[in-house]
């Protein structure tokens, strides 16, 4: 902090001001730095040209600090974000959402195959979605490693050894002999599945400028969304013609495949590692660091992230709601027999998925943009405006007209095709501002971290959802148990309220915190 403070104040001297903050009692008082930067054709600052513009010393602003606007003083911003060009960049971002698409293929391949699993192993469905329960479970854990691994040493080696792990588990469930070897498998695919969520994710923040983030989260969440989409289409067609192993092998060549990408088409996202400092200052090729996954866990003290993370748990629960007991509602409602004319139910949700991913990102740009127009300056918390009117009223409205339709029969199949496909566009329309927030909020904290923290709480929602929702609609009904992740969605609002209220005094005091 006090080296970019010191380049921002030597900034400012070479062009006749100066910016006047005396370190030793930031904590009692703390100006306000106002700065903008060159962001090209899409800039979403106040004013317009290259490098820094102005300081705000209007003493009315002394007492607080613009968390936002530190990064971007740093002249060193404009070397780290053009390192590469826009091709390089677009390349990189498609390796990563290729990234983000194997462990969605894999969990939703597997769900038309959940009958055929429980008959081989002798057990009910809802125990063998426990194992999916496990994957999220470990993947929320496994985070907190994999997040601080990728500060150390590097986004690309995080994913490679994260690829090789991936394949190795995946080999490992197509061969297991019985149930307790297919639960080990599976937790450990989660291990190698934790870096393609959170540390991709921390190599676009790498990539990309804050203003233009946005839209290439969504470009990456339609990798992940592909593979909700039409995994289970694939998985119903395997099991129909072979066994349900081949999925799992199937997933080890795609596993392979993009570890070949991630080794040879990935450049390194980062500009410097912890690592390759450490090398150049011992004159070593290789220096062991040691890492602390609780790191991640300690920067949850930070109110601002710990609500991102609550906001998203209801989502994730009425996430799983829609998915995971699909099959088990729509082949009796519609006396469907075939795995594969089941599977294509997943379609209408997918096609959701993947226009609100295309627009999601762009939305939360643009409304990130319109609102610094507004303020004068950019605040990371407008990003989170782009989602309120789908997670609060879309989303409710439509979970409810789909379960209750299932539930009582009328409709026929187009009401919940319809309302899967506005459901899944308004999740869509979700993620990328929630992804692109956490990213931009805690540079001080380390983007993956932060990330990894988020990843940590939604994939701990997800371990619950996957494990419940089958019960739910079991003892409940689809009806209910829809009316339940209706409620959740509207709740998940309450902490996007509260970030848009109180988030910016929330940052500043974990900026404190750290400085102290």
């Amino acid at each position: 902090m006090r080296a970019l403070l010191n380049k921002a104040d030597e900034t400012f001297a070479s062009t006749g001001g100066s910016i006047d903050i005396e370190l030793d009692s930031i904590d009692q008082k703390l100006p306000r730095v106002s700065v903008s930067s060159d962001l090209g054709s899409g800039s979403d600052t106040a004013g317009e040209g290259d490098g820094p513009v102005s300081a705000n010393t209007d003493d009315s602003n002394t007492n607080t600090l613009d968390v936002e606007a530190l990064p971007a003083t740093a002249p060193d911003d404009d070397v780290k974000f053009n390192r590469f060009t826009l091709s390089q960049k677009r390349i990189m971002t498609a390796v990563l959402a290729f990234c983000f698409f194997q462990p969605f293929l894999v969990t939703y391949a597997m769900l038309p195959a959940v009958p055929l699993i429980a008959e081989q192993f002798d057990v009910s469905g809802t125990i063998v979605t426990v194992g999916n329960a496990i994957f999220f479970l470990i993947t929320g854990f496994s985070s907190c490693f994999f997040g601080p691994f990728s500060d150390a040493y590097g986004r690309k080696a995080a994913l490679i050894t994260c690829c090789i792990i991936f394949i190795v588990s995946n080999i490992g469930i197509a061969a297991s002999p019985n149930l307790v070897s297919y639960y080990i498998f599976r937790a450990t695919t989660a291990m190698g599945g934790t870096a393609f969520f959170s540390v991709s994710g921390s190599a676009i923040a790498d990539i990309w400028r804050p203003e233009h983030r946005g839209k290439a989260v969504g470009a990456c969440l339609l990798g992940s969304q592909s593979g909700m989409t039409i995994g289970p289409i694939i998985g119903g067609w395997i099991v129909t013609k072979t066994s349900w192993r081949v999925i799992f092998w199937m997933q080890a060549g795609v596993a392979l495949a993009n570890l070949l990408l991630v080794t040879f088409v990935l450049r390194e996202p980062m500009a410097t590692t912890k690592h390759q400092m450490l090398c150049a200052e011992q004159n070593k090729r290789f220096v062991w660091i040691w890492i602390n996954p609780f790191k991640v866990l300690m920067g949850l003290r930070n109110m601002h992230l710990l609500l991102a993370g609550l906001s998203i748990v209801p989502i994730m629960y009425g996430m799983d709601c829609l998915l995971t007991p699909l099959s088990l509602v729509v082949e009796p409602r519609f006396d469907i027999k075939s795995p594969v004319v089941a599977a294509l139910f997943y379609l209408p949700q997918g096609v959701g998925f993947l226009i609100g991913c295309y627009f999601g990102g762009m939305y939360a740009d643009k409304t990130v943009q319109r609102w610094t127009k507004i303020r004068g300056r950019r605040v990371c918390e407008d990003r989170l405006r782009s989602q309120l009117p789908f997670v609060g009223i879309l989303l409710p409205v439509c979970m409810l007209i789909y379960g209750w339709s299932l539930e009582k029969e009328f409709g026929g199949v187009a009401v919940p095709v319809v309302t899967m496909f506005l459901v899944g566009f308004g999740l869509s329309m979700y993620f990328p501002s929630l992804n692109a927030y956490c990213a931009d909020s805690s540079p001080e904290l380390g983007t993956a971290a932060a990330i990894s923290g988020n990843y940590a709480i939604r994939n701990c929602g997800s371990a619950i959802a996957a494990a419940s929702t089958l019960k739910a609609v079991e003892n409940i009904g689809i009806g209910w148990t829809s009316t339940v992740a209706a409620f959740g969605f509207i709740a998940s609002t309450i902490p996007v309220f509260i970030l848009l209220w109180k988030g910016e005094d929330m940052r500043q005091k974990a900026v404190r915190r750290m400085m102290r």
